[in-house]
């Protein structure tokens, strides 16, 4: 190389490096020589030799182009131009600065080789050091980089990714604890609802848990999705299961006929024997009458003492047909209906027609019932109902019961999941059974629950409730949305159920505390009207 080529140009230098470079070298100069430091560099403009104790350079021609010292600390942020073209376009350094880099140097211009030279950082290559840079390294590493502030490019995004870091933390803090609040206090709610009831339906459980022969096809209608149900219970295999009820009420109907026909006969055999029972009783008294004999002592005002119980008179009354025995079990009880969907299968038929399906089978066993009643002519078959879709219940503010959360107003929103009663009840599946829970409603339809995470990229997202999968799931590059937790499906479903105070003969009436008293509270209840859960 020759001096040209080693002296090259020093406009490859930064005007930021440039000045502390010049800074530097004036105050080493100072110390050396026992003086104190020169002139400020940001009220002088000092030729570049002059700031690094060098002789004058072989290029003179071009020293008017040399950086100076910039008047105030103000820099070009070059992340904007990162942000909107994703890169920063850089091209290799045609001029070289003395060999060495920004090392610092000696009045002559040779490189000191003090602790900063043999100085090493953990983790940190030779060839990334720009005091020990040579030609080559210079044009493509260490020029671009300084010249684009690369360093401090690096140090602005780590103290922007600790902010961003520190904002995530906070926010996701302030959600668990709004969350955790939420959920303690309505179950307290609940626990107080559950001691005032005198029942209320337990979790629904698949019948092949009970016992093993309920494994099979049939006893796991009421456990299957709805999307499985329209499979299997197609509209002509509905029809064909109401259609097998008429033929069976019909024959039952005929059995009936004949049996009241033979109780009518039994009756009137039974009232025969009677008359002829009193007819010869009554020759009887008067042969003796006619005898001389005393006639039979008789006492009607003669009564037997009763002690039995209402309970007991109850039991000894006669029970007639066990279909009718309760008086609204209905026809469809007998063992001729087993294994019918509309009987067997309520649960499985509710789900299938939601809002329809049970009073659709309530109301078909009622009609079956009349059907089946003895008599001549016989009764028509029993028709399909049309029932009519229940209107949800306007749960508008005040008729869900809901408890109150210890938190500021300030920090609530920033309780991130926290649904609303007007977006539970678009989703909450309505109790219509006191002691039985209603069936689940389509997956398909539940709220989607986002994964909470400390991190900048999920707390940054849309945590608004959805039931759906759109776009906005879609955020960032390729490699966010790898990183990015799936929103997922909720295993249970909320139900709005009526208070226990709407039906107490009592409504102010609450259980006994004892001396260390005992915690009260549910969440999502219903007021007055049917309501929450």
């Amino acid at each position: 190389l020759d001096q040209r080529s080693v002296h090259g140009p020093r406009r490859g230098l930064p005007r930021v490096g440039m000045a502390a470079a010049a800074s530097s070298s004036r105050a080493s100069a100072a110390q050396h020589e026992g003086g104190v430091g020169g002139a400020d560099l940001g009220g002088y403009d000092i030729p570049l030799e002059q700031l690094l104790g060098l002789p004058d350079s072989p290029m003179g021609e071009s020293s008017e182009e040399l950086p100076r010292p910039r008047l105030t600390l103000d820099f070009d942020d070059h992340r904007e131009e990162r942000r909107h073209c994703g890169l920063l376009k850089w091209k290799v350094e045609k001029g070289v600065p003395d060999v060495g880099g920004l090392g610092w140097r000696s009045r002559q211009g040779h490189l000191l080789k003090n602790q900063t030279f043999y100085s090493s950082n953990p983790k940190e290559n030779l060839w990334d050091n720009p005091t020990l840079a040579g030609p080559k390294t210079w044009k493509e590493w260490h020029g671009p980089r300084l010249r684009s502030d690369a360093p401090l490019m690096a140090r602005l995004d780590r103290l922007e990714a600790e902010q961003a870091d520190h904002e995530a933390k906070k926010h996701y803090v302030n959600a668990v604890r709004v969350q955790t609040l939420d959920r303690f206090y309505n179950l307290k709610v609940e626990n107080e609802q559950k001691e005032m009831a005198s029942q209320w339906a337990p979790h629904r459980r698949a019948k092949k848990q009970v016992h093993e022969s309920l494994n099979c096809f049939e006893a796991e209608l009421d456990s299957m999705p709805v999307k499985e149900l329209k499979k299997v219970l197609t509209s002509a295999v509905l029809q064909g299961d109401r259609n097998a009820i008429r033929m069976i009420t019909m024959r039952v109907q005929a059995e009936e006929t004949w049996k009241a026909a033979w109780r009518d006969m039994e009756k009137e055999r039974r009232d025969d024997i009677r008359a002829t029972h009193e007819q010869r009783s009554a020759y009887n008294d008067m042969l003796m009458d006619l005898a001389g004999q005393p006639g039979r002592l008789r006492q009607p005002d003669r009564t037997l003492p009763d002690s039995a119980t209402p309970r007991t008179r109850e039991l000894s009354q006669p029970t007639g047909p066990r279909h009718v025995a309760s008086g609204h079990v209905g026809v469809t009880q007998l063992i001729d209906y087993k294994g019918l969907f509309h009987v067997d299968h309520k649960h499985a038929l509710e789900a299938r027609l939601p809002g329809q399906g049970h009073e659709l089978c309530a109301a078909l066993a009622a009609r079956a019932t009349e059907s089946a009643r003895p008599g001549w002519p016989p009764p028509p078959p029993p028709e399909t109902p049309r029932p009519q879709r229940k209107r949800k219940e306007d749960l508008s503010e005040g008729s869900l019961r809901k408890a109150a959360v210890p938190v500021s107003a300030a920090r609530v929103p920033s309780g991130i999941l926290r649904y609303d009663e007007e977006t539970m009840s678009s989703i909450a599946a309505r109790q219509f059974l006191s002691a039985s829970a209603p069936p689940p409603p389509d997956q398909n339809n539940s709220m989607l629950h986002v994964a909470l995470v400390n991190d900048p990229l999920h707390m940054s997202q849309d945590h608004s409730a959805r039931s759906n999968h759109t776009s906005r799931d879609r955020v960032g590059a390729l490699t966010d949305r790898m990183d990015l937790a799936p929103p997922v499906r909720s295993t249970v479903y909320p139900v709005v159920v009526p208070t226990v105070e709407a039906g107490m003969e009592r409504p102010n009436w609450r259980p006994r505390r004892s001396a260390r008293g005992a915690s009260s509270s549910l969440s999502f209840v219903q007021g007055p009207s049917p309501g929450a859960a």
